[in-house]
């Protein structure tokens, strides 16, 4: 793998692909790596820190494997599209079940940011998103208005 930062400015682009199965991996290590020291008492302290790197390397490779077409204008296949959400959304389901158990506001925001992008690119590609457009958008909106305002009962805060 060759990544050059002059490779930007010439014009031949990011190498998103070369790099979001690397990112991917990376990502998915600090994940195990900041659950693991939480749960066997090994640098605890710095947990947080690898849950939040390791979440969000992964969730914006999996996100950049899930928006890159198969090359020029096609659109990515629907099975590659589906296991790329199923993975994105089984992440944001653990961050969540960290954030609950940790009563955290960031991990909860990521995990339903990343799911919310994840599912609503899904259904484009479906095809399902255009037709109920007119019902999607404002329904999602409502439901994002209703979780920030039950946000401390879905942490168990209040």
């Amino acid at each position: 793998m060759k990544v050059a930062p002059l490779a930007l400015f010439t014009g031949q682009g990011f190498p998103a692909h070369e790099l979001s199965g690397p990112g991917l991996l990376l990502g998915l290590g600090l994940l195990a790596a900041g659950l693991a020291s939480e749960r066997l008492g090994r640098k605890a302290h710095f947990a947080y820190t690898y849950l939040l790197l390791g979440s969000n390397a992964a969730l914006l490779a999996a996100l950049v494997r899930l928006f890159e077409s198969d090359g020029g204008t096609a659109t990515p296949t629907l099975l590659r599209a589906l296991a790329v959400t199923l993975l994105i959304l089984g992440i944001c389901t653990g961050l969540g079940w960290y954030a609950r158990r940790t009563q955290s506001y960031v991990f909860i925001l990521l995990a339903v940011g990343y799911g919310y992008v994840a599912v609503t690119n899904l259904l484009g590609i479906a095809d399902i998103l255009w037709p109920l457009a007119l019902l999607y958008f404002p329904l999602t909106l409502l439901g994002i208005i209703l979780f920030f305002i039950n946000i401390k009962q879905i942490l168990r805060i209040a």
